[in-house]
């Protein structure tokens, strides 16, 4: 596991990248859990955890979860083995973590946070895998900037 300023020095680098090199020579980009909330990166915008409002994961078993990367079954919402995806997808109860979010349920790192009602507390794969915890991401940008400039 990168350490935090590990895993921000590998956003620089895929930044400088991005720069140096252009799109087309050398298509690098950062997954989605990269950058978000920096007030030094270019281009480091981000939409918020976007699991059940816009995107979805789906196994290949058939699970729905919120992201891939979650690497858990217990996280699956359903199954489109089972039931159509329109109607897994259309159910108001699926991903309610995230279509129903609450900030009072954000962990520690996030929920004094100003960017907590958009952005949600992070990734949550980063999150639940670094605190056991969703909308706690201890890798993010912003608060690790802000810890960095007071230094």
């Amino acid at each position: 596991m990168l350490s935090q300023k590990e895993f921000y020095a590998s956003t620089l680098f895929i930044a400088k990248q991005k720069i140096i090199k252009a799109y087309q020579d050398l298509p690098l980009v950062g997954a989605h859990c990269y950058g978000y909330c920096s007030q030094v990166l270019p281009g480091a915008r981000w939409q918020g955890y976007t699991a059940g409002i816009s995107t979805v994961g789906i196994t290949g078993d058939g699970g729905i979860v919120d992201y891939l990367f979650i690497g858990n079954d217990r996280f699956f919402e359903d199954n489109v083995r089972e039931q159509s995806f329109k109607q897994i997808w259309n159910n108001p109860n699926i991903f309610a973590f995230n279509r129903q979010f609450n900030k009072n349920k954000a962990g520690p790192n996030c929920l004094n946070c100003k960017h907590l009602k958009n952005f949600r507390g992070g990734c949550n794969s980063m999150s639940y895998s670094l605190t056991q915890k969703f909308n706690n991401n201890p890798y993010c940008f912003y608060s690790f900037e802000q810890n960095q400039l007071k230094a």
